[in-house]
């Protein structure tokens, strides 16, 4: 279990940044976007706050994936 939360945590490291992008691109403005893309987004992401930016809000999102890949490789081990 514990290496699936451990698991679960490096996930994030890359999955965060890019929910949060695709999550400003779904909530811009379709009359007037300020994204063009999720390259875009990203960069005026990091341009205006940094690289902690990018992962702003990804405290809820480790807590779920940890949890969630715990359960499943713990499943998965007792299953087998």
């Amino acid at each position: 279990m514990i290496s699936g939360a451990i698991a679960g945590v490096a996930n994030c490291l890359v999955t965060i940044p890019a929910e949060h992008s695709r999550i400003r691109m779904q909530i811009q403005s379709q009359e007037n976007p300020v994204y063009k893309g999720s390259v875009d987004c990203m960069r005026k992401i990091t341009a205006e706050y940094g690289i902690k930016g990018l992962f702003k809000g990804g405290v809820s999102t480790i807590f779920r994936d940890a949890i969630g890949y715990a359960g499943f490789f713990g499943m998965y081990a007792y299953s087998s």
